[in-house]
């Protein structure tokens, strides 16, 4: 039997989905999208999750610029992903066209991020040799969306 998600709650009273989407909010920063997404799911009405959204809007839990800018920056600094591969992350999120633009422009340079994960990944690997290291290196930075020239300084 299928479980209810409303087991004595109300799918159109706004401040349940109020308390779901701050739950949902408390573990990670969410996009407006993200957040829509769960709490149809959640099977709230439609004009109950757009109050909600709204809601969390003016209380500013929700910005999708704020969202892109730190979602970039963690993904480059400690994930070592080039901009094109955030950008791509970021459009599944479902951030507008224009904060990605200006999230892009604003990150750090490739080549920099790709330098700065092949020094943390040096020690990791020190038992590689040369030809080895350099090789892992490469399909590491290309699984992670960077170009071949970056790669190529990169590693070198």
């Amino acid at each position: 039997m299928k479980k209810k998600p409303f087991s004595n709650q109300h799918p159109e009273d706004p401040q349940y989905a109020f308390n779901s989407a701050t739950r949902y909010l408390a573990l990670r920063a969410r996009s407006i999208k993200e957040i829509n997404d769960y709490l149809i799911k959640k099977g709230f009405t439609i004009s109950v999750v757009s109050q909600t959204i709204t809601r969390l809007k003016e209380l500013n839990f929700l910005n999708d610029e704020d969202y892109g800018k730190s979602f970039a920056h963690s993904r480059q600094k400690y994930r070592g992903k080039s901009k094109y591969f955030i950008s791509y992350e970021l459009k599944q999120k479902g951030i507008s066209e224009d904060i990605i633009n200006t999230v892009s422009k604003n990150a750090q340079d490739d080549l920099l991020t790709a330098k700065a994960f092949v020094e943390r990944k040096k020690r990791i690997y020190a038992h590689l040799d040369k030809a080895q290291f350099k090789g892992k290196m490469m399909r590491l930075l290309q699984s992670r969306g960077f170009s071949f020239d970056v790669i190529k300084k990169a590693v070198e």
